[in-house]
């Protein structure tokens, strides 16, 4: 561990272990901040630094034992991420008396749109399986020729000899098969066509909505909770849709074919029948409930282990390159042992539901059984009408267990709708007023007044910052990690809203101006660089798709990125895979900056923007930038001095604060935190030694 900044309650380490791993910063920020000296913690997996403000009398080398004993224990047994709510309102749609409308109402409300494809769908399943009970009554009705002759039914029907009705039987027996097996076909072909259908909206939907959400509720969750959003809840509920309604269709069409039958033959059985409705219905409610718990909880951990692993293989160079695996490994078999329990107690009340029905409806069975053989053996009921009575029974206990073995899907299915939709309810909180002005085309004199900002109520970043931006000029910040680089661009795009104070461009607070006109006005390289699947001309044009090939290649040339390109096996239409992997980090900086070039907007935001480029290209890019930068308000985030070195003025942040600020000579001349940071990075002087913290540090 190493000391970067220390204040007396306040220090700031950079511990390697953190860095890329998600699930041990949050584990290690909950071990820390269960401590009652703790005012706060925060651990960024970015840089792998981490912030801890505690009561200013302990000693900094007793926190330093706190975090390295939490840093220890969350590696042992670390306790798994909670995926927080985002923050902010986000009100979920209610009915008209307060309650959140039931996700399968709202399900089928998507269905509306195609009402002909759900009727075709429900009606080829419903009579498909009234026709399935037909092999009953058509063995019931061979028993009744075989045993009353010219009294069965076919015979009262005007079939008088044993063949016309033999014959007549088989017509009827081919007739329903033929039918029965059209609809069959129907059936399935609607039902994966509305189950496509409704995926496709529900995704195009979902995806539109979540990059209407704000930057803050969309980095609150893990980038694997939304891929798990989109894709694994989506492909539930299309599977649902695709058979989850068949198993209910089914125990309709039966329970309405065994009453049908129940009444015809033996209105008796069908009064014995209605006795085992209060049972079922009541263990039916004393497993669901229990059960529902179960299957959230197993969710939640199932997406907690999604969450580790997408976290480690995003990370997987960093923990090879400390030899990691084994803990790593560890975590994710911690993480999947709390899965296997929480499965395991929602599959053992699973479990226990059909043998339950089946045991209530199979009592009622045996009594229907006895009671059947009595009435044959007294007369009162044809063996031909006891078969197919005991047949339809048996049918409708099949339909029921095979509504429980789909009970589980239905339940994951009603967390999954729970979860779109609520993900569909978000809205967010950084919107343009009615009254919202466009962002002018030019000037760019920015203005930060007495901003007060943080990402959480009680650690402000800022504290009555006061900065100006004027227009045209080239502006260069600079201060140590944390000190607010970053966020300070954040607040100039607007992706957080100041907590007291106010940004103003031109003399307008961005709170007043239309969203869209304000982003499109600024052009920004960010530390984490996005290439998109596609060719690199696609990534260079991104910001002005109908760029042509001259202005293209030319903004490619600003950025020193054209010698590369033209070395690729196809030039600018190579292709450079999800995230440009195949390119290097400083290509893709390259590439980036080609962007910002071509898009050719009044206001540039640089954030480390040449931090992987080696010094000779560093050089030759802030050449050719300063012909780009000409005239437009430039605002560089660098921790390399040289970058900024010609800016027409330069911040220094220390803490949230400017601590300094004026031209390059006048701050080196000025001897403060500027010109140390200068003498270092140039070799005039050594830094400071930092202190290193180990186990054996007294």
């Amino acid at each position: 561990m190493l000391i970067l900044s220390e204040l007396p309650g306040r220090v700031r380490w950079h511990v390697p272990v953190l860095r890329d791993n998600v699930s041990l910063c949050v584990s290690t920020s909950g071990w820390l901040q269960s401590l009652a000296d703790v005012r706060s913690v925060t651990a960024n997996a970015r840089t792998g630094n981490l912030l801890l403000e505690f009561a200013r009398h302990i000693p900094s080398d007793e926190a330093g034992r706190w975090v390295q004993a939490a840093v220890h224990r969350a590696l042992v047994a670390p306790p798994l991420p909670v995926l927080q709510p985002p923050p902010g309102p986000a009100p979920a749609a209610t009915t008209a008396n307060g309650q959140s409308p039931d996700p399968l109402k709202r399900l089928l409300a998507r269905t509306q749109p195609y009402r002909p494809l759900v009727t075709r769908m429900l009606g080829a399943s419903f009579t498909n399986r009234v026709l399935d009970s037909a092999p009953p009554i058509m063995i019931g009705a061979g028993i009744d020729i075989a045993t009353r002759g010219n009294s069965s039914l076919l015979a009262k029907l005007g079939l008088r000899t044993a063949k016309s009705q033999w014959v007549g039987l088989g017509i009827v027996g081919l007739t329903v098969w033929a039918v029965d097996s059209v609809l069959e076909y129907v059936h399935r072909r609607a039902s994966a066509e509305l189950a496509d259908v409704v995926r496709h909206d529900l995704r195009n939907e979902l995806y539109a909505h979540m990059q209407r959400l704000d930057v803050a509720q969309f980095e609150s969750r893990d980038v694997s909770a939304w891929v798990n959003l989109i894709e694994g809840d989506l492909a539930r509920i299309h599977s649902f849709i695709k058979d989850g309604s068949d198993p209910i269709v089914t125990i309709a069409a039966n329970g309405l074919a065994v009453a049908a039958t129940f009444l015809t033959l033996s209105p008796i059985f069908a009064v014995a029948q209605l006795l085992l409705a209060p049972p079922v219905l009541l263990a039916s409610k004393e497993l669901l409930g229990p059960l529902t718990e179960k299957l959230k909880a197993a969710q939640r951990d199932g997406e907690r282990l999604s969450a580790i692993i997408h976290g480690n293989l995003s990370g997987l160079k960093t923990i090879n390159s400390f030899a990691a695996q084994e803990i790593e490994a560890d975590h994710v078999a911690a993480a999947g042992d709390a899965q296997i329990r929480s499965a395991r107690l929602a599959n053992e009340l699973s479990a226990q539901y059909v043998p339950a029905l089946t045991m209530i409806v199979g009592t009622g069975f045996t009594a229907s059984l006895a009671y059947g053989v009595k009435a044959v053996e007294n007369g009162t009921l044809s063996p031909g009408s006891f078969n197919i009575v005991g047949s339809s029974q048996l049918r409708l206990l099949a339909a029921i267990g095979y509504f429980g073995t789909s009970l589980e899907n239905y339940q994951r299915t009603s967390l999954s709708l729970k979860r779109v939709f609520a993900a569909l309810d978000m809205q967010p909180v950084i919107t343009s007023p009615a009254h919202a002005r466009p962002m002018r085309a030019h000037g760019g004199d920015i203005t930060l007044d007495d901003v007060t900002f943080g990402y959480a109520p009680d650690h402000h970043v800022f504290r009555k910052l006061t900065m100006r931006f004027p227009a045209g000029q080239t502006i260069g910040i600079v201060g140590s990690s944390g000190a607010g680089k970053t966020t300070l661009l954040k607040l100039l795009l607007r992706f957080y809203d100041v907590q007291d104070g106010s940004v103003r461009y031109d003399g307008t607070d961005i709170r007043d101006m239309q969203l869209d006109s304000l982003r499109s006005a600024i052009a920004m390289v960010s530390q984490e660089v996005a290439v998109f699947a596609g060719t690199i001309r696609y990534n260079i044009a991104y910001a002005r798709p109908d760029a042509s090939d001259a202005d293209i290649q030319q903004a490619a040339e600003v950025a020193e990125a054209h010698e590369f390109i033209m070395s690729m096996p196809h030039g600018y239409d190579t292709l450079v895979g999800y995230g440009g992997h195949t390119l290097s980090a400083g290509q893709r900086q390259r590439l980036a900056i080609a962007r910002v070039v071509l898009a050719n907007r009044p206001i540039l935001l640089f954030d480390e923007a040449t931090s992987a480029l080696d010094y000779e290209t560093e050089a030759a890019v802030q050449r050719s930038l300063r012909e780009v930068t000409a005239d437009r308000t430039t605002i560089i985030v660098a921790h390399r001095l040289s970058t900024i070195r010609q800016a027409d003025l330069i911040y220094v942040l220390d803490d949230g604060c400017v601590r300094e600020q004026g031209r390059h000579d006048e701050l080196i001349e000025a001897d403060g935190i500027y010109a140390s940071m200068w003498r270092v990075q140039t070799g005039e002087s050594l830094p400071r030694r930092r202190r290193r913290l180990t186990k054996d540090t007294p």
